[in-house]
C-alpha cells in the first residue's frame, strides 16, 4: 500500500492503519497516546481531570446525575433521602442554619424559642409566650401575622406528636375582672382552634383563660399594659 510516512513506522494500533504513519495521538486533543486513558475519545477539557485524556461529557462529578439534568455538575449529590435529583449536595436540608451533621432533626427546622435552639429539632418549650400573636380590640379574632406565628407550633407540635399543651390568655387590667377573664377564655380558645384547622388533634390542647390575674409587667404603663396582653403555650407533659 502507499506508505504516507516511509521513513516512519506504522504502529498498528487499530487507528487508521493503513496510512503507514504511527498515529501518537489517536483523537487529536494534545495528551499522547502512551499518557491518554482514553485514546479514542479526545478530552472535553472542562477543568475536571483534563490531564487524563478522558472526556467527562456525561457525568462530571461522578455522582450518577447526567449533567443536563444536574444542577451542581461539579458537585456530587449526597443522596441522603432529600431532593436527591437535584444533583446537589444539601448541607442543611431544612435550611435552619444548623448544618445536617450536628443537626439531630435533619429534616425538620429549629423552632428557635430559647429553649434547646442548638439541637436543630423543633422543640416544644416548658413554657413560652407567643410573642407576634394579637387580637382584633376587644375581640378574640387573630390579627393578621398572628397566623405565621402559630403555624411555627403547629409545626413543632406535629414534630412532637406525644406532646400536650395548654394554651393560656392573659389580659392587662383596663376593663372589669370578670370581661378580661371571659376575653382571655375566648382568645385562648381561638388560638385552639386554629391549631385544631391546621390538623392538631383537639384532645392535646387545652384552652385557659386568666384575664389580669398573672401580670408579668406593671399595669400602670402601656408597655407593661402590652407585654401582659400575651398568649402563653405551656407543656403538660
Amino acid at each position: 500500500y502507499d506508505d504516507e510516512c516511509p521513513n516512519s513506522a506504522e504502529d498498528f494500533d487499530g487507528f487508521m492503519d493503513d496510512d503507514g504513519c504511527p498515529d501518537l495521538d489517536n483523537d487529536g486533543d494534545g495528551i499522547v497516546d502512551e499518557l491518554d486513558s482514553c485514546p479514542d475519545e479526545a478530552e472535553d477539557f472542562d477543568g475536571i481531570d483534563d490531564s487524563d485524556g478522558c472526556p467527562e461529557l456525561d457525568d462530571r462529578d461522578g455522582d450518577g446525575l447526567m449533567d443536563a439534568d444536574d444542577q451542581c455538575p461539579d458537585e456530587p449529590e449526597d443522596f441522603d433521602g432529600f431532593e436527591d435529583g437535584d444533583g446537589c449536595p444539601d448541607e442543611d436540608n431544612d435550611q435552619d442554619g444548623i448544618l445536617d451533621a450536628q443537626d439531630r432533626c435533619m429534616n425538620n427546622a429549629e423552632t428557635y424559642n430559647g429553649y434547646m435552639d442548638d439541637d436543630g429539632c423543633p422543640d416544644i418549650a416548658p413554657r413560652e409566650n407567643l410573642n407576634g400573636v394579637h387580637f382584633e380590640f376587644n375581640s378574640a379574632k387573630l390579627k393578621l401575622g398572628s397566623q405565621q406565628i402559630l403555624d411555627e407550633l403547629v409545626r413543632a407540635l406535629k414534630a412532637n406528636p406525644d406532646v400536650n399543651v395548654q394554651i393560656e390568655g392573659h389580659t392587662d387590667d383596663v376593663g372589669s375582672a370578670s370581661y378580661n377573664k371571659d376575653l382571655s377564655g375566648k382568645r385562648a380558645k381561638a388560638v385552639v382552634d386554629y391549631l385544631i384547622s391546621k390538623g392538631i388533634n383537639g384532645s392535646r390542647l387545652s384552652p385557659q383563660g386568666y384575664g389580669e390575674e398573672r401580670p408579668i409587667a406593671s399595669n400602670k404603663t402601656p408597655e407593661g399594659r402590652l407585654e401582659n396582653r400575651r398568649v402563653e403555650v405551656i407543656r403538660m407533659n
